[in-house]
């Protein structure tokens, strides 16, 4: 009995000291509108500016039902992962969503969800970790929207993802990712439009039984305008960026 008042003790005062630990890191880790972080990975960056925001329309069309939402993306100050961070803002209409859904996916105060990740730009490449979080978990298992700089039509590159903690049924596994630079679209003022496919399959090399299939547009002076993802599954999620 003693043994088991004590273990009783030990589950109260972690489970009531983890609340402001995860308070205090997320207060760490969300550098919004932050005056006193340096952002060392942005300081050459054309597109992803400390403190810019890209906003899409999402559709996200699951097996059971389609939901309609907004998405921003924002650069904000400092670093993560060794590179530029960006946070995501999901914007959920309680109409699309279940009752559980609502209690974990839609804030009555900020009116939007937020998950935190990195971005890389520089002459190499242009490379986003896209959202992952909430209704879109999903997108680890497909390719991840990246182009190699200098841009050339035809060019072809894969890679491989291992997938950790955080994401259910896929934890622990490997993706193969594989992306080509389909078109490229040049405007007078030199700047450009690619368009990119791909597709991911199981495993650590290309195989012909793919998980999804991808179309990616990229604007030099924008990022990625069009993230298209089609699972084999039937289901999709289509970001479009709003202009």
């Amino acid at each position: 009995m003693k043994y088991n008042l004590i273990a009783l003790l030990v589950i109260v005062l972690t489970a009531t000291s983890c609340a402001p630990i995860r308070k205090n890191h997320a207060k760490r880790l969300n550098t919004e509108n932050r005056t006193d972080v340096k952002s060392k990975y942005n300081d050459d960056n054309i597109i992803l500016i400390t403190g810019k925001e890209f906003s899409y329309k999402v559709v996200q069309k699951d097996k059971d039902r389609t939901l309609n939402f907004d998405l921003a993306l924002k650069v904000i100050p400092g670093n993560y992962s060794f590179g530029t961070k960006i946070k995501y803002k999901h914007y959920y209409s309680e109409a699309f969503l279940t009752e559980e859904e609502k209690k974990l996916f839609v804030d009555t105060v900020k009116f939007y969800k937020w998950d935190i990740t990195s971005a890389h730009e520089n002459t190499a490449e242009f490379h986003l970790h896209p959202p992952r979080s909430y209704t879109l978990t999903k997108l680890e298992i497909a390719p991840f929207p990246e182009i190699n700089l200098p841009v050339i039509k035809g060019y072809k590159w894969s890679t491989i993802n291992n997938i950790v903690a955080g994401y259910g049924e896929h934890n622990m596994n490997e993706v193969f990712r594989e992306l080509i630079i389909e078109d490229v679209i040049y405007n007078a003022d030199s700047s450009f439009v690619a368009k990119i496919s791909g597709s991911s399959n199981w495993g650590k090399e290309i195989s012909e039984n793919k998980i999804c299939n991808v179309e990616f547009e990229f604007n030099s002076k924008l990022g990625f305008t069009k993230m298209a993802y089609f699972f084999t599954d039937e289901t999709s999620v289509v970001l479009m960026m709003e202009k």
